[in-house]
């Protein structure tokens, strides 16, 4: 029967046949499978029990394990990654981790051993974090460090830990640059060294070129304080301002200070007016007592009074013209026009037609020329002021003593010293009278003053007799003595020095007498360059002499007007890098200079801003005031070093 089937088999028998085959072949397949993946984890460098081959007796039972052990290898795989990873960035080694890394079924050992890794890069990446937080909120830019503490907290963390001094000390230097004083200035400068801490690198040579700059700006703010607070406390005991203020800043100081000079100007100015405004009335009474019209300037004073001063000094200048001017009218033939010649002569009366009479004698020599006598028997009648009359006493001698020259004391001594030989130089030297008449009539002096001359003092035996001198009497005026000396280095001098006035009138008539007035009235300004003060001292020792010395006089005139010029370039040049400007007017820049220097002096040795007190030879004495020039003409050209003079 089994032979018969063997050779005859049925058809189930087949069927289970071909059902075990295909089961057999799946098996295999499966199995190899199963081997082929434990193979791909040992290239990966994972095993399991260190096993490299399933048997097919142990399919079974891997077949019930493959699942679990798979789980574990993609964790087991995932962590190995991130263990590979931290070793490598920490240079990190642990034979623990070693021995657990690729066996899969010490997973959850490796697992704890790496997710405490894990913890540790947590724990830097959250220290990193929290002082990049803080430097942030102070304003710096920590972006690359966040970068740095992402790729790796503990290289990172530990960077940053080195570079925290450097972090304190550029905070510290921020804060100081925030508190400066920028009021006047620089702020654009901190904001941007501020922006550099902030964004650069913070090396040690960056560090230390901000420190020397804050240092150097705080020292200068501190100095100019200092100087600021000098200036008020002057202020303060000269009454100008109270004491007890504070100010928050320098520009507030400044422009406290400003209103206190600017205060201080007024008070000075309204001063000065009003002193203007007496003396201009006591000259107008001075005028009509002598028998000027003066109705149109009182006119003009009381409606216009910019344009009354402007043509009053004008009118000043023309009065002591008056004799001339008469001599010129009276001699036209006012034969022809009588009627003009009436309205002339009333005219001429006030000083303000004064000047335009002058000015048209061309035109009335031309009208006069061009009509018929009228009235053959006319004469002009020339009016001239009243004079005031002097009583000379009669000279004992004709020997004239000259007294000894004292060298006076002070700058001002030395001032009001050159306005008293000014005003002597006005009155004429006494003559020789007869017995009869001892009154001599002088002319007026052409610059108004408000100062009065003592009279001379006399005694009866001196004086005989006094003839009394009649109103209607016309006056004829001492011409005064003829100067030789050329005074065109002094006019020179006097452009440069902005005396543009004097240096016309000294060309017109070659008097120096209000040459002398105007340069004393100049001398002694204090806080002022005491080379001002030097120079002014010697001009006017300087003065023509009428004596042999005076082509030595214009040559040492001459030397200092060239080195004037060079001084005056220095002047402005100082004044413009201070950023005030210079107006062109000498005496006033050299005042706007002096100040500005006695409030912040500038480099190198301070200027002496002092008057000029030291004493100096006599105008007589050449040879000492040549030297004394030369030293002037030095010491006004000082050399430049580095661009500075």
């Amino acid at each position: 029967r089994v032979a018969e089937l063997i050779e005859t088999p049925s058809v189930e028998i087949s069927t289970v046949q071909k059902n075990v085959k295909t089961i057999s072949e799946h098996l295999e397949t499966r199995l190899e499978e199963m081997n082929a993946l434990i193979h791909r984890w040992h290239t990966e460098g994972f095993s399991y029990q260190e096993r490299l081959r399933i048997l097919p007796e142990e399919l079974l039972e891997w077949e019930h394990l493959l699942p679990e052990i798979e789980q574990q290898y993609h964790r087991h795989a995932g962590a190995y990654e991130r263990w590979k990873e931290i070793s490598k960035l920490w240079d990190y080694a642990d034979a623990s981790i070693d021995q657990l890394a690729g066996k899969l079924e010490h997973t959850d050992a490796f697992l704890d051993k790496i997710e405490s890794l894990e913890q540790q890069w947590t724990e830097k990446e959250l220290q990193g974090a929290s002082l990049i937080e803080r430097w942030e909120q102070l304003g710096f830019d920590m972006d690359i460090w966040r970068y740095k503490i992402t790729q790796d907290p503990r290289q990172g963390l530990s960077e940053l830990n080195q570079q925290l001094p450097a972090y304190e000390r550029a905070n510290d230097l921020l804060e100081n640059m925030l508190k400066l004083d920028t009021s006047l200035g620089g702020e654009e400068d901190v904001e941007r060294r501020a922006s550099i801490l902030r964004t650069m690198d913070l090396e040690i040579d960056l560090l230390d070129e901000m420190q020397q700059w804050l240092e150097k700006k705080t020292l200068r703010n501190t100095r100019h304080r200092r100087l600021l607070q000098s200036e008020w406390e002057q202020a303060v005991r000269e009454g100008k301002a109270e004491s007890g203020a504070t100010f928050s800043d320098l520009r507030s100081f400044e422009t406290a200070l400003a209103s206190v000079e600017h205060l201080s100007r007024d008070k000075i100015s309204n001063n000065t007016i009003s002193n203007a405004i007496s003396r201009t009335n006591a000259e107008l009474l001075r005028l009509e007592s002598r028998g000027w019209n003066i109705t149109e300037l009182l006119h003009l004073q009381e409606k216009e009074p910019e344009s009354f001063f402007k043509q009053f000094a004008q009118s000043m200048e023309a009065v002591p013209r008056i004799g001339p001017i008469q001599r010129r009218i009276a001699a036209l033939d006012w034969r022809r026009d009588i009627g003009r010649a009436d309205a002339v002569s009333n005219q001429i009366r006030n000083p303000l037609e004064l000047i335009r009479i002058e000015q048209q004698i061309p035109a009335l020599i031309r009208h006069l020329a061009e009509r018929d006598i009228e009235d053959e028997d006319y004469t002009y009648s020339a009016w001239l002021p009243e004079q005031r009359p002097v009583l000379l006493p009669r000279e004992q001698s004709v020997i004239q003593k000259i007294p000894a020259k004292v060298q006076p004391n002070s700058t001002l001594e030395e001032a009001h010293e050159a306005m008293l030989e000014a005003m002597d130089e006005h009155i004429e030297p006494t003559t020789e009278v007869d017995d009869d008449v001892n009154v001599v009539e002088t002319t007026e002096i052409a610059q108004p003053s408000t100062k009065t001359l003592k009279e001379t003092e006399t005694t009866p035996e001196e004086i005989k007799s006094v003839a009394p001198v009649e109103s209607k009497e016309q006056a004829k005026p001492l011409k005064s003595p003829t100067r030789e000396a050329d005074v065109s280095s002094y006019e020179h001098l006097l452009h440069v020095l902005g005396l543009t006035k004097e240096a016309n009138a000294l060309a017109g008539s070659g008097d120096v007498s209000n040459l002398r007035r105007a340069l004393a009235s100049h001398v002694g300004v204090e806080p002022r360059d005491i080379r001002v003060d030097r120079l002014l001292r010697l001009v006017l020792r300087l003065l023509p002499q009428n004596d042999s010395d005076d082509s030595n006089r214009s040559k040492l005139i001459d030397s200092i007007g060239d080195a004037l010029l060079k001084y005056t370039q220095w002047v402005r040049m100082r004044l413009e890098a201070r950023h005030m400007g210079a107006s062109g007017d000498f005496f006033e820049d050299a005042a706007r200079l002096g100040m500005a220097l006695n409030r912040t002096p500038g480099p190198g040795v301070r200027v002496p801003l002092q008057a000029d007190v030291e004493p100096l030879p006599e105008s007589t004495n050449m040879e000492e005031l040549h030297l004394h020039t030369e030293r002037l003409i030095q010491s006004m050209a000082l050399p430049a070093a580095g661009g500075i003079n």
